[in-house]
């Protein structure tokens, strides 16, 4: 919030009241801004320009080109095994 209102944390502290600051959630959860909404933006460009020009493969959806970082690509990775070994340890009993 602060890089969006080009502030500090600590100006944001010191000058907005909570009344506001639950204005600007609200308003967030309406209207969304900053990297996410920029990647998912992007995304969308991506899929369609993919599939206007994709030929006979398959199409794609934006979230098939939304930016995940390295950490959080790993953490999904690792619940997905979990979830697939905890499938087939339940079918094994």
């Amino acid at each position: 919030m602060a890089l969006a209102l080009g502030k500090t944390v600590c100006e944001i502290e010191q000058s907005m009241g909570s009344s506001e600051l639950s204005e600007w959630q609200e308003y967030y959860g309406l209207e969304p801004w900053g990297a996410w909404r920029d990647n998912w933006h992007s995304a969308q460009i991506a899929a369609l320009l993919y599939n206007a020009n994709r030929g006979k493969q398959k199409p794609l959806n934006s979230a098939d080109f939304m930016f995940v970082d390295r950490e959080t690509a790993r953490e999904s990775q690792d619940r997905e095994t979990l979830a697939f070994l905890s499938s087939r340890a339940k079918r094994a009993k």
